[in-house]
């Protein structure tokens, strides 16, 4: 049945002053919420919040009016639907209006506005069943730089570390160095105690041969060098002193008298260099070139485009694979793997093509 406006008028008017009292209080609700997430935030963010409320306010009810004015010329059938559906419309408009310059105004004052986190589940399966198909076990974990979001697979299981342990050991000689307890400038001289076979150029030259800190340090890291390694594992006191390092700093997989780690510990010493870079960018600095210009480049970084630069560290051992490393993408992230009882030929490029599955994982998000 319809009616004519002229006829309904009061109960139209009704109508009307009770869509303006629930708007206004869906307002003030809205406004008390968010009043309280920027509670912590500087008065005069909540300020200008508080006055685009008024603003948005006045202007939906004047533009109210001007519609009420616009319906005198038609009539209504009565039926409320099309009004809720355009007032919930108008909203939503005006909560992302809210939402927009809130946190451009927190942008304005350096704060930062946290990304969502990523839905890993899905890269997560595709790796499970990848690696399903290849001799032994690899263990991997990810974790974003960007947005914090992480995941692992067999990644607290124990592994023997090989040379990824010699991470953690060069970080504690530059935060050693950061705090005057060490000069890169120190000499040391290589002795028959130091001698190590293996990976490095040291065990080569004829003892008594001198270096400084920073030459083994970076030894130690671009070319793997054992013998650089126990030259400054005798200058912090011996392999214990880094392995409580390593401990201390939150490693779940350490033994004092075994060189043992895990992928989830690697990420987390990873992390721990980063941050380091970001506090002391001098120090930091000359550490991440030296993980970015390691000799061994056919893991993590094999198969991604030239343009991305990854700060990592691999491990060798017999049937343990490992590489793990700081992946400098649009969306920076750290990919640890580690593996045992592998095929030592194929491993190599079981750890490329993770490497790339994840890479491609966190550029389409």
């Amino acid at each position: 049945m319809r009616y004519n406006r002229y006829l309904s008028s009061p109960i139209r008017a009704k109508k009307r002053k009770l869509k303006r009292k629930r708007l206004l209080l869906a307002l003030i609700l809205f406004t008390l919420l968010i009043t309280s997430v920027y509670a912590v935030f500087d008065n005069e963010i909540l300020d200008r919040l508080k006055g685009g409320f008024l603003i948005a306010f006045e202007n939906d009810r004047d533009g109210e009016k001007r519609q009420d004015t616009k319906d005198d010329t038609y009539e209504t059938t009565g039926n409320g639907d099309d009004a809720a559906m355009s007032q919930s419309n108008a909203a939503m408009k005006l909560e992302a209006r809210i939402t927009r310059k809130a946190e451009g105004d927190l942008q304005e004052k350096g704060f930062t506005i946290e990304p969502k986190p990523m839905d890993t589940s899905v890269i997560k399966r595709e790796l499970e069943n990848y690696i399903e198909g290849f001799e032994g076990q690899y263990g991997i974990h990810f974790y974003s730089l960007y947005d914090r979001s992480e995941f692992g697979i067999n990644d607290t299981d124990e592994y023997d570390a090989a040379s990824t342990a010699k991470l953690p050991l060069i970080l504690l000689i530059y935060k050693k160095v950061e705090k005057g307890y060490i000069n890169l400038d120190d000499i040391l001289t290589y002795t028959k105690e130091d001698y190590s076979e293996g990976t490095g150029v040291i065990r080569y030259v004829d003892f008594g041969k001198k270096y400084t800190v920073r030459e083994l340090a970076k030894l130690s890291i671009e070319e793997s060098d054992n013998v650089a390694t126990n030259m400054l594992k005798r200058l912090i006191g011996g392999e214990k002193v880094y392995r409580e390092f390593m401990k201390q700093s939150g490693g779940i997989v350490v033994d004092y008298d075994r060189n043992i780690s895990c992928p989830k510990d690697m990420s987390l010493y990873l992390k721990m260099v980063y941050d380091f870079y970001k506090e002391n960018e001098e120090l930091g600095g000359e550490l991440m070139e030296y993980l970015q210009n390691t000799a061994f480049n056919d893991r993590l970084n094999k198969l991604l485009p030239p343009n991305v630069k990854v700060a990592h560290k691999v491990g060798t051992q017999v049937r343990a694979v490992h590489d793990v490393g700081i992946i400098y993408a649009e969306k920076p992230y750290i990919l640890s793997v580690m593996s045992k009882d592998v095929d030592e030929a194929e491993a190599p490029d079981v750890i490329a093509n993770i490497s790339e599955k994840v890479y491609k994982f966190v550029a389409g998000n």
